[in-house]
């Protein structure tokens, strides 16, 4: 059984998409407000306001201030067509944000962004669910993405391999045979062995600092 408590930030990363659904269909049934997003490049419109004014209740003071927050506001006027799958996605995120969740499922829109971009929107994202007291559930494929979070469930087909802190999980490698340890954690490992460092570092900057300081 997965157990995700309200308030949850948590990132999923499954190696079957089926049971994943299933899990997160399981987790909605019984919860009406919630947005489920998954991959979806059609944006009909002639502009990024365009679609935000498809909004019912358009809080445009939220709106402009997640906006200033991201430093997206340049892009409103810009056709959907001109822009990265990744700023749409963001797009898409922010449009759901709107409509006040209870709980925000993410189905691997995180593969679309690059580095800079996901980096800042996941800091962004967090601070924004505890202060909304939204549920947000993030499945990912790519597993350098967990170092992101504080919380990961790791799911191998039907197995629950792992639900807890992130920090405990890299504690017991037995349970990343079948997914690979991220690059960050496997580098910190390896720069241990040699004494180079002495404790894991998700950040590369803060992983250079270690080394020559």
């Amino acid at each position: 059984i997965v157990k995700i408590k309200d308030g949850d930030f948590v990132c999923l990363i499954c190696n079957n998409d089926y049971y994943l659904n299933r899990i997160i269909s399981s987790y909605l049934k019984d919860n009406a407000l919630y947005e489920y997003l998954k991959v979806d490049n059609s944006f009909e419109y002639d502009s990024i306001l365009e679609y935000f004014n498809t909004l019912k209740h358009l809080d445009n003071i939220k709106l402009n201030s997640i906006l200033k927050e991201l430093k997206l506001k340049e892009y409103m006027d810009y056709k959907p067509d001109t822009l990265s799958i990744g700023i749409k996605c963001v797009f898409k995120i922010i449009y759901s944000l709107l409509k006040n969740p209870k709980i925000l499922v993410i189905n691997n829109l995180l593969d679309y962004m690059d580095y800079e971009l996901k980096n800042k929107f996941i800091k962004f994202l967090k601070k924004y669910s505890c202060k909304e007291g939204i549920t947000t559930l993030i499945s990912t494929s790519c597993i350098d993405d967990i170092i992101l979070f504080k919380k990961v469930i790791l799911i191998d087909n039907k197995e629950i391999l792992y639900c807890g802190s992130i920090n405990k999980a890299f504690e017991n490698i037995s349970i990343w045979k079948k997914f690979g340890l991220p690059f960050m954690i496997e580098l910190s490992n390896k720069l241990k062995y040699y004494e180079l460092i002495n404790k894991n570092y998700k950040d590369i900057n803060k992983l250079v600092d270690a080394i020559w300081n």
